[in-house]
């Protein structure tokens, strides 16, 4: 390895590093009371109020409608989350005005933070460990088109793992965070076209990466626009351009892996098993199991039948097995 490309990876690296513990600090600075709302048309009134909480230690209760946070009107929980908890440290005091059907309450809160020290420690161990082991197998692979595209498609989900927590109404970070999903989803898409052998790509293959830009693009604009508004009815429609990415990215998904597992079978034909088997495992269980367990159900309005990170562990294992059957695998992802 010469001088200059020793000098570009480091650099590349420590960029990237910077990156995820800006964003990481800047999660610490968000917000919560810790409270459940229920949002109703007239306002949110506080449905649970855990014991743990500095909330719990007001008079706020059970039933009680939140007319306001300092001085700012409260109509629904966007209002209270991006108004307040996402411009607002922890540890800082905000006065709270709750109505409880005969009389205004107006009391004092201590705002916590909104993420424990494990969750966002933890977001940044992931991210940290596959910006580390994607360099390891840049470093340690013969280069190709195939590597390159992988070390990229990798490389944006070290960020996506730091930056899924970033203050929503944070214009910068989560901008950021859905141009490192465009560039997840071209690197898939360059990945799956040079995986293994060329093969033809038909119009369906584009119609469908171009539709996952369109809606990565379309996400982008109503999101900038909704933080010059803050509306609720943008707001709306912003939600609704997020499901329309998740269906176009799970869509991107679904289709490279049905193309890919037929390159991969060539490789059972061949009669080796610890590249097919390493091979299958790479795109079934780590591309095919999040839009099934996670966007779909986004898509219809549910709760994720996994926890996002959980995604997350399916890929740590798909880089350690790379770096495991380095020798074997050279023929597969070249």
């Amino acid at each position: 390895m010469n001088k200059i490309k020793k000098i570009f990876i480091i650099f590349s690296f420590l960029f990237c590093l910077l990156i995820q513990i800006y964003a990481t600090y800047k999660v610490f600075l968000i917000s919560t009371d810790k409270a459940v709302y229920e949002e109703k048309e007239d306002g949110i009134y506080f449905k649970y109020i855990p014991t743990q909480s500095n909330l719990f230690k007001t008079d706020a209760a059970i039933g009680d409608k939140l007319i306001s946070v300092n001085d700012i009107k409260i109509e629904n929980k966007h209002y209270l989350h991006n108004l307040i908890f996402d411009r607002t440290k922890p540890s800082t005091v905000v006065l709270y005005k709750a109505f409880d059907g005969e009389k205004l309450k107006i009391f004092s809160l201590e705002l916590e933070k909104r993420f424990s020290n494990f969750d966002i420690l933890f977001s940044f161990f992931l991210g940290l460990s596959f910006l580390f082991l994607i360099f390891l197998i840049f470093l340690n692979y013969l280069p190709s088109k195939t590597i390159f595209s992988f070390f990229f498609m990798f490389l944006t989900l070290s960020f996506i793992s730091v930056f899924i927590n970033v203050p929503f109404s944070n214009r910068l970070l989560y901008l950021s965070f859905i141009i490192f999903c465009l560039l997840n989803q071209i690197s898939l898409f360059i990945f799956t076209k040079h995986f293994l052998t060329n093969i033809k790509y038909f119009f369906i293959s584009y119609l469908i990466f171009g539709l996952t830009l369109i809606s990565i693009i379309l996400w982008a604009i109503h999101y900038y626009y909704w933080t010059t508004t803050l509306k609720v009815s943008d707001y709306r429609n912003l939600m609704n351009f997020v499901r329309f990415f998740q269906l176009s990215i799970s869509l991107n998904m679904i289709h490279s892996i049905v193309i890919i597992m037929k390159k991969i079978f060539k490789l059972y034909e061949k009669n080796s098993p610890v590249e097919y088997f390493v091979a299958a495992y790479f795109f079934i269980f780590i591309i095919l199991t999040y839009p099934i367990f996670y966007s779909l159900p986004i898509i219809l309005r549910k709760k994720e039948l996994i926890p996002f990170y959980f995604f997350f562990l399916f890929y740590f294992i798909a880089l350690i097995l790379m770096l495991r059957y380095k020798k074997r695998l050279q023929k597969v992802f070249l």
